[in-house]
């Protein structure tokens, strides 16, 4: 990486405008850099550029915000940072298509859900300008091109490798704290990375599979016990992975996040598997439960409730396109 883009990036590629997509460059098109947003939707494109997108904060403040969207990326320069947003199951192809932009000096970045996109996103970039992270920013999609950022969270980003520098990624967090979203560098990511795992892996996929939100799992006694132990078994698979990893943090967790809904009025949006089952597309089971049993397939740790929530997911995702078939 050059001094002068170390320094203050010029331009920012994001891939993907979705709800947190659309928060985080909601953000960035308010820096001093050039922002470009690709996505492949048409509704999103054609909402944005007839109003600009729109976010609303969580204070209820809502801000229309002009940005360069377009449906590919032609005729995009190789900018400094791209971001990566995208569902996982599209990263394969994203990163294909956006080959062409990472240049000699390009960072791309991931605080995608789940795990294992550094792994896809490391065929397109060297290991040293290849950031990864988690961000606890709550954000979902009202409409096309309109988000709601209804809570604020924090980002941690860090090198994908741990031999590599923080460089890159106190690049990554600058630019996101000037934006005015929080975020640190880290060289602990992977710790940060398996604890929101292990919580998503469990009430996601249940919810998932009940179609019941948080506040819906958290009404069935046996649902949440079912999500307890879910917890309990990612956070073996994740220690025995060399994370260190604290299950009482993680049932913390979402304990406060359903104590919060019920007693503060806390809006949390619908887990995105459950808005995947409901619109019947394909989910991010694979990054979710599939990455949970991987690990615990090399490490020789029982995973049997991922292992039955997975086949579920999956049995749900073949029965569609059954369905499809027979229509």
């Amino acid at each position: 990486m050059n001094e002068s883009t170390a320094e203050s990036p010029k331009s920012i590629v994001i891939i993907g405008c979705g709800a947190i997509g659309g928060t985080f460059a909601a953000h960035l098109a308010n820096s001093p850099a050039k922002v470009t947003v690709v996505d492949l939707s048409e509704p999103i494109r054609h909402a944005v550029m007839a109003s600009g997108l729109t976010i609303t904060h969580s204070d209820g403040r809502e801000e229309s915000v002009s940005v360069d969207i377009r449906g590919s990326f032609e005729g995009i320069e190789q900018p400094d940072i791209v971001f990566f947003f995208v569902k996982t199951v599209h990263n394969q192809a994203a990163a294909r298509d956006a080959a062409g932009l990472i240049g000699p000096h390009t960072v791309v970045a991931t605080v995608q859900n789940g795990m294992g996109h550094g792994d896809v996103l490391s065929g397109i970039v060297p290991a040293d300008r290849l950031v990864v992270g988690v961000t606890s920013e709550g954000a979902n999609m009202l409409t096309p091109g309109h988000v709601s950022h209804y809570a604020k969270g924090a980002t941690k980003v860090g090198p994908w490798r741990k031999e590599s520098s923080l460089e890159s990624a106190e690049l990554v967090a600058d630019v996101l704290n000037s934006a005015g979203l929080t975020a640190v560098a880290t060289d602990a990511t992977e710790n940060a990375i398996w604890t929101k795992l292990a919580m998503n892996a469990a009430y996601s996929s249940v919810s998932a599979l009940t179609r019941l939100s948080m506040e819906g799992l958290g009404d069935s006694p046996e649902l949440w016990r079912l999500c307890e132990d879910v917890v309990r078994e990612n956070v073996a698979v994740a220690i025995a992975s060399g994370a260190f990893v604290d299950v009482d943090e993680v049932l913390g967790m979402a304990n406060r996040l359903y104590a919060g809904i019920k007693k503060d009025g806390i809006i949390a949006g619908k887990a995105s598997m459950l808005l995947d089952v409901e619109a019947r597309r394909p989910t991010e089971v694979d990054a979710f439960n599939g990455a949970i049993l991987r690990e615990a397939a090399r490490n020789g740790v029982d995973a049997r409730l991922n292992a039955i929530l997975f086949a579920l997911i999956k049995g749900l995702e073949d029965s569609w396109r059954i369905d499809a078939g027979s229509a």
